[in-house]
């Protein structure tokens, strides 16, 4: 899921110990992480609920330093998301 034209949210598959597999934009990537990297990974993993994390695209570099802010409402992928309802209300309603 692109945030803007550089920034992704990248779905963590695997982390080792110096290293992280991540789905970014669809396609599998292996990242060899620094031990600051690495430290930096582990302390946002102990703090989220999920297992996505922010990458530029181009560069491949994680956690990258974001200028300009995004409205969540205008992104395609969520617009009327709030409109639907989740499999247990539909099934309710039928």
């Amino acid at each position: 899921m692109l945030l803007n034209n550089e920034i992704s949210l990248a779905v963590i598959k695997e982390v080792g110990n110096q290293d992280v597999v991540l789905s970014v934009d669809g396609k599998e990537v292996e990242l060899e992480l620094t031990e600051e990297e690495a430290k930096e990974l582990q302390n946002y993993l102990t703090e989220q609920d999920n297992f996505l994390v922010p990458i530029h695209v181009k560069t491949m570099k994680l956690f990258p330093e974001i200028s300009e802010k995004w409205n969540e409402e205008d992104m395609a992928e969520l617009v009327g998301a709030s409109e639907k309802g989740s499999p247990e209300k539909e099934e309710e309603e039928n």
